[in-house]
């Protein structure tokens, strides 16, 4: 199964992009594509890009978003990664919970909007415990959710 492929079962409504080689072996992809949950507003379904299972990155300038979270499944980490924006930008787009039970969420907005959220484990009730409630209300809401 290709790294696509993998990605496309996990979020089949989502476009992919073909990036090259994956950046870990299949065997490590894998093992975590049961793993892997990705949130996404439905205003920001038709902007969004997914450039493969190794790394889930959105493209910032197809999703008009003001930060972009990337996750690296080899450290298990979220990190923000700039695309020629001001760190200004950067400023207080901090996780809303990390480390918890191996979950870590990142939440970025644009002109106050909900942005995108990412983690590792399929979002439970267990999970939403971490989230803020204001983020839970918003959850039910009409954001999109796609659960492994």
């Amino acid at each position: 199964m290709s790294v696509q492929d993998i990605t496309k079962s996990l979020h089949p409504s989502v476009e992919i992009e073909d990036i090259g080689e994956p950046r870990f072996s299949q065997e490590l992809l894998l093992g975590y594509q049961k793993s892997l949950c990705l949130i996404i507003p439905d205003w920001y379904k038709e902007f969004l890009t997914i450039y493969g299972a190794p790394i889930l990155q959105v493209n910032a300038q197809k999703a008009r978003f003001d930060c972009v979270c990337v996750f690296d499944l080899q450290d298990s980490k979220g990190y923000f990664q700039d695309y020629n924006f001001d760190d200004e930008v950067f400023k207080g787009r901090l996780p809303i919970a990390s480390d918890l039970g191996g979950r870590t969420f990142f939440y970025s907005e644009r002109d106050g909007k909900p942005g995108v959220y990412l983690t590792y484990a399929p979002l439970d009730e267990e999970c939403l415990e971490f989230i803020a409630p204001s983020l839970q209300s918003m959850l039910f809401e009409g954001v999109g959710l796609s659960v492994c």
